[in-house]
């Protein structure tokens, strides 16, 4: 029944007459909001389907409102659950976040204009008139209804390179602080997504405070509690109708899951929770008696309910009928490519999410299925010891140790399943040892398939791989934009002069390069981790963040990622586009909770300018690189002290006789013994160490 769609946004909410609207779509552009009938399974195509984003029940249950986005704008619609009465409302900003309604499901607040200058809008269905709240107040993110005249909000406050977020309460004609006087420290930490009790006696939220996210519960009277204390990140708190429990998002069992914790003795059970797959997004049902959420795992996904022990208050077992509304994300073609560019066995590692190792060492293989696996390179190719796993989707992933004794080299992986055959090249590199000191490469903005220069996107690309490959650095990153339009003829291109590199090569995707599911099917995953010895680095995708985002896939899968590189000497992250009103979750995330050390992108096409100030959110250093399409590349020492970059250079002139090349040229890359800092007033801003995190603080009890 669920099988044919792709939930595009993490956020479902029963209505009173036994109905969950959802979005649903494949794609981003396709994103469309439906409504699904409990009792019959049948589905109503309620949205326009325009990047429709999550949609909201009126508290009546009559009416949903959501986003949706067409021509660089984002309008705000109502519509029935039938379909009828749509509307697009006649709110003044082209960017509205967030609709939540009112009690009286006559009005919508919501925030309108980017994450810095955000204010608080509140829309009179009715009259279809539009009115500012807050009293001029903005940088506000994230309304929920307090009292008929007031809504609590998120507000981005501090200084540049040391934001933070509080929590406020905004009414027709000014904004003022949340529960100052049960805080001890306001402007230091992030607060996040507070939601009121059905009641509003409770009002839960997030907040970083204790080192990670944690959900607090506070009251008025009686002070505020952890109710879900654990080393692991909690997030997402949404009461049951009773203001019993509260159902979140956790990592404390390894993947993500749904819990519920018993507010009264802050004791956590879980909800959804497994292995193998992903659990998120609970929303629970009017009555309390299910709850709702997204999960990637297989199975029949028209088995909706089944019985699920809870444990009561007073300590005694219970039978709790929960609802599981089972949702496959599919994968659509995305395998790894063959030599020739056609699908095959295997998804990584391949030569933009290469594995390298030393000689005794494992790494791990995704593919379709179980299948023999060897290695093909350098005379004689080294014994592979694999174990299985399954994986979601029906893959396989393969844990493959490297024999000791391995000749050091690019090796090609090769599976052979009898009636097909795949095979990666530059998959696998063996390596002696992961030197302290070494040197890396940064090459962005390729955009093969583009005739801006004298020069063509390929000859320009060759004369930089030329350069890689005489450098001596330990590995190269290319981050995104690799094409011009994301045509696989373009990506075909790509691959064929990236396979004549003789270092390894680190790829992840830009805006240009995301034409349906062309970069998948080439490289695989959008968001990887890997570690060079003592370092840990972090690959990830920047095309569909948006202003102050939704909780999404790729945010937990960093948080998982930013937790298991939590060891690493130096943390880099390394992306196509990072600008500081996109993705606020993963803002926090990368940025706040366990601030990254260094991040290095593109996408600018030019350097550093003397006004940058660095990522807003935190301490985390950076570095931009100019684009490779103009001749650009730059190199980066790592060492013991830190991430040093050096001065960008330019390999060819794209325009020969046209204009004089820019930069500075340098010979072979070796590490060397260079201050933190690059060849702008920018980078060497960038250079000062980061603060040690802040002692957990206790709370009053409930």
């Amino acid at each position: 029944m669920f099988a044919n769609f792709v939930i595009g946004a993490a956020l479902f909410l029963a209505a009173p007459n036994g109905q969950v609207a959802f979005v649903s779509g494949a794609q981003q552009e396709d994103h469309c909001v439906l409504v699904l009938d409990l009792a019959t399974g049948a589905q109503t195509r309620v949205g326009v389907g325009q990047r429709d984003g999550a949609p909201v029940w009126s508290p009546d249950g009559q009416w949903l409102a959501f986003t949706s986005e067409s021509d660089g704008k984002t309008r705000l619609r109502v519509v029935r659950a039938d379909g009828s009465g749509p509307r697009a409302l006649a709110a003044a900003s082209d960017s509205i976040r967030w609709p939540r309604w009112s009690q009286d499901s006559a009005r919508l607040a919501y925030a309108a204009g980017d994450a810095f200058n955000a204010k608080i809008m509140v829309y009179d269905v009715s009259a279809d008139t539009e009115a500012e709240w807050g009293g001029g107040k903005t940088g506000l993110l994230r309304p929920v209804w307090l009292e008929p005249t007031s809504v609590a909000a998120v507000a981005v406050a501090g200084l540049p390179g040391q934001y933070s977020t509080d929590l406020v309460e905004v009414t027709p004609v000014a904004t003022k602080g949340l529960w100052l006087n049960l805080r001890s420290a306001p402007d230091k930490y992030v607060e996040w997504s507070i939601e009121p009790s059905p009641r509003g006696q409770l009002k839960a939220f997030e907040s970083n405070d204790g080192g990670d996210r944690e959900i607090f519960v506070v009251s008025d009277k009686l002070g505020m509690r952890d109710v879900t204390n654990h080393r692991a990140a909690d997030w997402n708190p949404v009461w049951s109708p009773d203001a019993k429990w509260l159902a979140f998002e956790s990592f404390r069992d390894g993947r993500r899951g749904v819990y519920r914790a018993f507010v009264d003795t802050a004791r956590v059970f879980p909800v959804a929770v497994t292995k193998d797959a992903d659990n998120w997004a609970p929303a629970w049902s009017p009555k309390g008696e299910y709850v709702a959420f997204v999960s990637d795992r297989t199975g029949d996904p028209a088995r909706r309910r089944r019985l699920c022990p809870g444990v009561a208050p007073g300590g005694k077992t219970q039978m709790r009928r929960w609802l599981f509304f089972f949702v496959i994300l599919l994968a659509g073609s995305a395998e790894a490519r063959n030599t020739d560019g056609t699908l095959g066995l295997i998804r990584t590692p391949n030569d933009g999410v290469p594995a390298i190792v030393k000689p005794g060492e494992a790494f791990e293989a995704d593919l379709s299925q179980r299948t023999a696996l060897k290695l093909v390179g350098p005379d004689p190719a080294p014994e592979l010891m694999v174990e299985w796993r399954d994986a979601p989707g029906g893959r396989a992933v393969a844990r493959c140790k490297v024999a000791g004794g391995a000749k050091p080299g690019a090796y090609a992986l090769e599976a052979d399943d009898g009636a097909k055959s795949d095979r990666n090249v530059r998959a696998v590199f063996v390596r002696e040892e992961f030197p302290p000191l070494y040197a890396i490469a940064h090459v962005t903005d390729t955009h093969i398939g583009s005739n801006r220069n004298a020069l063509t996107s390929q000859e320009i690309f060759k004369a930089v791989i030329a350069k890689l490959n005489t450098s001596g650095a330990a590995f190269a990153v290319i981050t995104g934009d690799l094409t011009e339009g994301g045509a696989p003829e373009q990506f075909q291109s790509f691959i064929e002069i990236l396979d004549t590199c003789t270092l390894p090569t680190f790829v992840c995707p830009g805006n240009h390069d995301r034409q349906g599911l062309n970069y998948e099917n080439v490289f695989g995953p959008l968001t990887y981790m890997f570690r060079f010895g003592e370092d840990g680095y972090l690959s990830y995708d920047t095309k569909d963040f948006d202003v102050a985002d939704e909780l999404g896939r790729q945010d937990a899968d960093l948080q998982m990622s930013r937790r298991a590189l939590k060891p690493s000497r130096w943390c880099i992250g390394l992306t196509h586009r990072y600008e500081p009103d996109q993705g606020m979750r993963s803002q926090i995330i990368l940025f706040v909770d366990d601030p990254l050390d260094y991040l290095i992108f593109g996408h600018r096409h030019k350097e550093n300018g003397k006004d940058d100030k660095g990522v807003p959110w935190g301490t985390t250093r950076y570095t931009v690189t100019p684009a490779a399409i103009n001749g650009a590349i730059r190199f980066f020492d790592i060492t013991a002290e830190g991430v040093h970059p050096r001065p960008f250079e330019t390999v060819i002139d794209v325009d020969p006789g046209a204009r004089k090349t820019e930069g500075k040229k340098t010979g072979d890359v070796t590490p060397a013994e260079t201050k933190p800092g690059g060849n702008t007033d920018a980078e060497k801003a960038q250079s000062a160490p980061m603060p040690q995190r802040k002692a957990k603080r206790a709370t009053k009890p409930l």
